[in-house]
């Protein structure tokens, strides 16, 4: 039997909290920075804690607003492409004024800014394709099953059960789940034979070759909405101070099918409504599963920048946790098609539109930075950045009923999350009056405490300015990602038989080895004043 599903794309899990390893992956994504900005910015590799004087920056270290005494205005449109997704966005957008004290030493200007910068991008599409010949995506569902009351299932309103799972309620009013006849709270997959051993004992399991195929697409942003003022003493130590608004928007779509490619291999039984038993073949049967989710958070940042010598800049700012508050909607749906003699037979249900909303408190973040200018013509600068996820807890909104809803989650947390670091590396190289060109370099980790994985991004970038005020630059990023397993069973591994009874050697779940990798491309325009 073939494991191991053919990569036809590429992307990443659901972003929801329903396994120590998917709070690990939520915490992860909306806790985490893959920093955009302005063209600039991104051209450096977002190694700019020590560098400054762009709206791109002041996300990074609210000092980086102090450095120029002059206030700017810029807009940031962007392209994102991850195989064959293509997403428009706004990287950047934002002004700044400068009001100058006309001191010649101690407080030279105050900056007040405001920024709207993009931290995030989820963009993704991945799909799979795969032969089995031992167990399915169903009978997965009716191993889960097990143990549930039928009667529960033939409610007026199973979905209304805080007991059970929607996809095998769903799974059941569309055919594809069915109960064992003589056995108590015993499931089979609706593209599964039923048999009896020599004893008498029922057991069921695949009777032919399913065709499996796995799809996901997730989309959406998180943008860091940024008020931030800046203080520049004597040219030589700027400070800064954010209250930062990070909205993130997230969207996932999970379409999973199964059909046979010989339907006569799965004569399946039904009865009909006089109560007679016939026959039809299972065909095909797709499941879907669609998520979305808004959270809103707030934040602090702290930032400073300091210039010893003309050439020498070093800064380091620190970001408190972001306090969130999320609201979920989530549905799922399953259809089946099977053929007979008598006529086709087709099953669909659907879930209602189940919401939830929570809160979630995020890690803080610290960086520092060093960058060093040499004439007029170079620049270059280097970041290091901690993001400390140790304690990241999901809460309650209202915890009325006195119950820790989230107790294994947060241990989870705990247990498993600790610091993620990250390297920025950036140069900027100016061969001509009014004209740069730029490269960056980033490594970022992940949280895990155990076996961390790091993922990478290149960039390369080129702006001009002209004698007056109005500046243009351009940049493009890859970005190459952790690789990772998806498992498009719900219930991962299940215990499953051949025709014979015989315990399968290889009943695990297929799984996907994904490289997920995304292009950015961003244009600023901007002026001065």
């Amino acid at each position: 039997m073939k494991r191991l599903l053919t990569i036809v794309a590429i992307g990443l899990a659901p972003l929801f909290a329903a396994s120590a390893q998917s709070d690990v992956d939520f915490a992860a994504r909306i806790g985490g920075n893959q920093y955009y900005g302005t063209a600039r910015t991104l051209g450096m590799g977002n190694a700019v804690t020590a560098v400054g004087g762009d709206l791109g920056s002041i996300g990074i270290n609210p000092a980086g607003s102090a450095v120029f005494n002059y206030g700017q205005v810029e807009f940031s449109p962007g392209l994102s492409f991850a195989n064959s997704a293509t997403r428009f966005s706004l990287p950047s957008a934002g002004f700044s004024f400068c009001f100058n004290t006309g001191r010649s030493s101690g407080l030279r200007n105050i900056t007040f800014a405001f920024a709207n910068n993009v931290s995030n991008n989820y963009l993704e599409n991945f799909a799979g394709e795969n032969q089995e010949d031992g167990t399915s995506f169903f009978g997965n569902l009716a191993a889960a099953a097990n143990g549930i009351p039928v009667s529960d299932l033939t409610a007026a309103s199973p979905y209304d059960n805080p007991d059970l799972d929607w996809a095998v309620v769903s799974a059941w009013r569309a055919y594809m789940l069915g109960d064992v006849p003589d056995v108590d709270r015993a499931y089979i997959g609706g593209n599964e034979m039923l048999s009896r051993d020599g004893e008498g004992n029922s057991y069921h399991y695949v009777p032919g070759t399913l065709r499996q195929c796995s799809e996901v697409k997730r989309l959406g942003t998180k943008n860091d909405m940024v008020l931030n003022l800046g203080f520049n003493i004597s040219d030589k130590f700027y400070f800064g101070f954010n209250l930062g608004i990070p909205v993130v928007r997230y969207q996932y779509r999970e379409v999973y099918k199964e059909s046979a490619l010989d339907p006569e291999q799965f004569p399946i039984g039904f009865k009909k409504a006089d109560g007679s038993d016939f026959v039809a073949n299972f065909s095909n049967a797709q499941y879907g599963y669609s998520y979305s989710s808004t959270s809103v958070g707030v934040y602090g940042k702290v930032g400073v920048l300091w210039r010893p010598l003309n050439f020498l800049r070093v800064g380091a700012a620190i970001q408190t946790p972001t306090v969130y508050s999320i609201s979920e909607g989530y549905s799922n749906s399953v259809s089946s098609l099977f053929t007979g003699a008598e006529g086709n037979i087709r099953g669909s249900a659907s879930s209602p539109d189940g919401s939830y909303d929570y809160k979630f408190r995020g890690p803080w973040c610290f960086n520092t930075g060093v960058a060093f200018t040499i004439g007029e013509w170079a620049l270059l600068s280097a970041d290091y950045e901690m993001t400390a996820y140790g304690k990241t807890r999901y809460s309650e909104k209202s915890a009325w009923n006195g119950e820790d809803y989230f107790k294994a989650s947060n241990e989870a947390l705990a247990r498993l999350l600790g610091n993620a670091h990250a390297l920025r590396l950036g140069a900027e190289v100016r061969p001509l009056p009014g004209f740069s060109v730029r490269a960056g370099y980033t490594l970022t980790g992940t949280p895990e405490r155990v076996q961390p994985k790091f993922g990478w991004s290149a960039s390369f970038g080129a702006g001009w300015s002209s004698s007056g005020s109005f500046f243009v630059d351009a940049a493009v990023r890859y970005n190459g990602f952790p690789t990772y397993t998806y498992y498009p069973y719900l219930y991962g591994d299940y215990a499953a038989v051949d025709k014979d009874n015989q315990p399968l050697k290889d009943a695990s779940s297929p799984r996907l080895n994904v490289n997920r990798k995304l292009w950015d491309l961003v244009v600023t325009l901007g002026w001065r004043f």
